[in-house]
Order: C-alpha cells, then structure tokens, then sequence
C-alpha cells in the first residue's frame, strides 16, 4: 500500500474541501484507489498552522503514479503533482486499542515530523514506545506512523492518533501540562486536533451531514 499524505494550508477551507471531494472522487474511479480521509484542523497545539490533513491509500506505488496523470484527480492543491514519489508514505507502525472501534466523532491527533534521516530510528522507536503506552489508555482507539518515501520530504513521518475525544486524549497526561511536554519538540512536531471532513471510498462518499 502507498499512501499520498497532504497537509493543506493555502486558501479558503471550504473551497478546499469542495474541490478535495471532487477530486478524490475523480480518483476513486482509478484503478488500484483504497480511500481517502480528509481531516479539518480545530485547534493547532503548537506553531505550525494548516486546515487540513489528506491521506490518500492505493493499492501500490504504480496504482498512484498512474492517477497523477489525470489533472482532475489533484485539482485540490496549489502546485499538480509531477513527481511519483514526492509525498508519498508507507504504513511502519500501527496500534490498536483491543475493544475501541472507530466513529467519526472521534478526535485525530496529528503530527507531521521534521528529522533529520539520520534520526529515523530514534523517533520511530520513540513512537513505538508512545503506542505501547496508548494502547493501555481510557478512550485510545487507533495510531499510524507513515514514514515518506523519499528522503528529502518536508516531513520524514506523518502520524496519526485516534482518540474518543479530546478530553481522553489530555488525560494520558495525568494532569501534567501538555505544552511542556512538547516544548523541547518545537520545529520538529506540529501537532493538532482534528475531526474527520470527509471520506470517501470506491461506492461511498461520507460527510457529517451527508452519506451516499
């Protein structure tokens, strides 16, 4: 599987959104198309601003590289992609809480990393360690780490965190100030909440006030 990860900042949110599900539907009729979710930011945690997060999965790396060459399919960004790897991820860590299942009022955190490749392994390792953790908590549901294909990506790895709400999410702190936690990390992680916009499948297209 490949993933095509986004993170959307320019422009107006919803025009964005319209023109992300028209392209994503575009998409779906693609050969080798998986999903895609779109994420709407609200409430960034530390520096980095941005609206969106687009994850995009296909079947393989070829299944991708065919779809860039309908202009339609990425009519959502700024700049149509002409690279077949540029933004582009690989699934390498994944947990799973053993009861909670996903609902679409569920809270996404988000976390694009800026590292050095050199210091992959450090902050693979240091999430592996995190997800171990969260998997032991109230209201934890699901992560995945992507780490990018090629090695001079703005952001090494995207990951994903999927809570009950954001309220459980803060309490895996146990009181301690979040904003300190994260204070040696400033420049390496942008993290945010977010909700799921949008998500769209070969036969669905799910919104939070339309379904078909």
């Amino acid at each position: 599987m490949i993933i095509r990860a986004d993170i959307i900042s320019q422009g107006n949110p919803d025009q964005i959104a319209e023109r992300w599900v028209a392209a994503v539907r575009a998409q779906a009729a693609q050969p080798g198309f998986l999903e895609a979710k779109l994420h709407g930011i609200y409430r960034l945690i530390n520096k980095t601003s941005y609206h969106f997060l687009s994850i995009i999965e296909w079947t393989d790396a070829e299944a991708y590289a065919r779809s860039i060459g309908d202009t339609d399919c990425y009519a959502f960004l700024d700049v149509l992609p002409a690279d077949p790897v540029a933004n582009t991820y690989t699934l390498i860590n994944s947990a799973q809480h053993q009861d909670n299942r996903f609902s679409p009022d569920h809270v996404t955190v988000i976390n694009p990393y800026r590292i050095p490749v050199a210091e992959a392994g450090k902050y693979s390792d240091m999430w592996n360690e995190s997800a171990r953790h969260m998997e032991k908590k109230d209201g934890f549901v699901s992560a995945q780490l992507y780490q990018a294909v090629r090695e001079s990506e703005d952001f090494h790895f995207v990951s994903r965190a999927e809570w009950q709400s954001e309220q459980r999410f803060m309490n895996q702190f146990d009181g301690t100030d979040f904003r300190k936690i994260i204070a040696p990390f400033e420049g390496i992680f942008s993290i945010s909440l977010s909700r799921l916009h949008t998500h769209i499948t070969k036969d669905i297209l799910w919104t939070p006030n339309h379904q078909s």
